[in-house]
């Protein structure tokens, strides 16, 4: 697994851990620990989002950086592997 890969792994990690938390809190919406949980792993996803996309470029069109080119068409695709990429 290359760098790339790695990377949206753990966007992918910290998306799954964000709606576990998310469901659990929607009944039990005080509970601190539950929540300090959720605010770990969204300020890991920001983290591995901003160095994702730093790197290879937006995962989602709504990372845009406000450039002149609209960069979200550039290959390979988030979702590709690096052997599709080939």
């Amino acid at each position: 697994m290359g760098e790339r890969e790695k990377i949206l792994k753990r966007v992918q990690i910290c998306d799954f851990a964000l709606t576990d938390a998310s469901l659990y809190l929607n009944i039990r919406p005080e509970d601190q620990k539950a929540l300090a949980y959720y605010q770990k792993y969204a300020a890991m996803k920001s983290d591995a989002v901003k160095e994702y996309v730093e790197k290879y470029g937006p995962i989602q069109h709504s990372d845009y950086d406000g450039g002149e080119r609209w960069k979200w068409v550039d290959g390979p695709w988030p979702w590709q592997t690096e052997e599709e990429e080939a």
